[in-house]
């Protein structure tokens, strides 16, 4: 009897407890899932990206007073400050127009203006000289220095732009066909033309492939005689750097074509200048 009220007491006390609880429980909130990262495949193209990048840090950022700039300053001398240029005289054309000293120097003076005011000169007016010559200015500053003008004939520049292109590769000009023609004609081995250019063809593409990026220089310039040929060429460090020597900045001066005084080319009796020479160098692989 006393077990039987006992447990009724119990009961009666256990739904009176769970009654009091709230109705509704808060779920608990999931873990959160930590997904591994999908590894990216590199491709070349990344990588020519990434070499790109590192090359740009590795520049130093001159802003607008970068070299060549219209608003960059000259650099200071023994005897001179930094300083501003802000005209010049074109040489070239003063003693062309000797009487016309004070409007070249104004026109000259005015592109100045023109370069600071614009970031550039497209644009500016060339000057018509009483011959009819076109000239235009022509920034002839030296490595790392603000923008120092020249004058230059367009009528002349246009002429040396055209017999440099003459000589390039030529065996596709009707006259270093004739040329070439002719040398192996001397020796009696004209049978070999094509072979010849082939040869020489080849010769020419590889040594592209192998300037590395660098400047085509040629040991004996085109203008002095030089052939465009693979003999006759290599790779230059054509742009100026600088360099660290004894703890100063020192500028290290590009070579854009050998001189008669380089360690290389030229000045290392290298080159060819000749067609006879150049097909005697190649009858071993004719023969």
């Amino acid at each position: 009897m006393l077990d039987d009220i006992a447990r009724r007491a119990m009961q009666s006390h256990v739904k009176a407890s769970l009654k009091k609880l709230p109705k509704t429980v808060a779920k608990a909130k999931p873990e959160p899932v930590i997904k591994a990262p999908l590894v990216k495949e590199v491709t070349g193209g990344d990588l020519a990206k990434q070499d790109f990048v590192n090359q740009q840090l590795g520049r130093r950022n001159y802003g607008p007073r970068k070299p060549g700039s219209p608003v960059r300053a000259q650099r200071a001398t023994s005897r001179m400050g930094p300083r501003s240029i802000i005209a010049s005289e074109p040489v070239k054309m003063l003693d062309a127009y000797p009487d016309k000293k004070y409007e070249i120097n104004m026109w000259m003076r005015n592109a100045y203006t023109y370069a600071r005011n614009n970031g550039s000169l497209e644009g500016y007016p060339n000057y018509i000289g009483s011959d009819g010559r076109s000239w235009r200015p022509k920034p002839g500053q030296s490595a790392f220095e603000g923008l120092r003008l020249k004058g230059d004939d367009k009528q002349a520049r246009a002429k040396i732009i055209k017999k440099r292109a003459d000589r390039e590769k030529p065996w596709t000009k009707p006259a270093g066909k004739d040329a070439i023609y002719a040398a192996l004609l001397r020796i009696g081995k004209e049978h070999h033309y094509d072979r010849l250019i082939e040869i020489m063809i080849r010769d020419f593409n590889a040594k592209m492939k192998s300037l590395g990026g660098q400047t085509k220089g040629h040991f004996i310039s085109l203008d002095n005689g030089g052939l465009d040929v693979a003999e006759n060429f290599g790779p230059q460090p054509g742009r100026s750097t600088r360099v660290v020597r004894d703890g100063r900045v020192r500028i290290k001066r590009g070579n854009y074509s050998e001189q008669a005084d380089s360690t290389v080319g030229f000045g290392a009796n290298r080159g060819v200048s000749s067609w006879d020479d150049y097909v005697r160098m190649k009858l071993s692989e004719l023969e």
